[in-house]
């Protein structure tokens, strides 16, 4: 298993400079869990969060959302079902949504490349993106 710092050691070796976002702990025995509203999020995202019935994020997606709307990198660690994938796909929605894609002369220029180890979870990923999306003028 490859620990924390062995990633950002690879991460440095490689050049890469990575804007880290620690948010403050909470008191023992509370989570991190916002109103998706307070986020900032386009309307469009909104409407989509409620139609899927969420009204507050988990501590990943209170944790991820902010510095990638801010256009920061975010490394995360979370268990499985906590929200990961809303975690960056609603801000990465919200900023395509910001700025208009430029054609160029051979067609749309790639915004978003999403990596996943498995043919399975990229599947699971674009489901994601196109629900989270269903409202915004963002195409696949």
């Amino acid at each position: 298993m490859v620990s924390r710092v062995d990633v950002w050691s690879i991460l440095g070796s490689q050049g890469l400079d990575l804007a880290v976002h620690i948010p403050p702990l909470p008191p023992y025995g509370s989570f991190f869990h916002m109103k998706f509203e307070e986020l900032g999020l386009a309307e469009t995202l909104l409407r989509s969060v409620q139609k899927r019935g969420y009204s507050t994020t988990t501590e990943i997606q209170c944790a991820a959302i902010p510095p990638i709307l801010e256009g920061r990198d975010v490394l995360g660690c979370a268990q499985t079902g906590t929200g990961k994938t809303a975690a960056f796909a609603l801000p990465t929605l919200h900023r395509l949504g910001q700025n208009p894609c430029q054609v160029n002369g051979r067609g749309r220029k790639i915004r978003v490349l999403v990596l996943a180890p498995t043919r399975e979870l990229a599947i699971q990923i674009h489901a994601s993106f196109a629900m989270y999306g269903r409202y915004t003028p963002a195409r696949q």
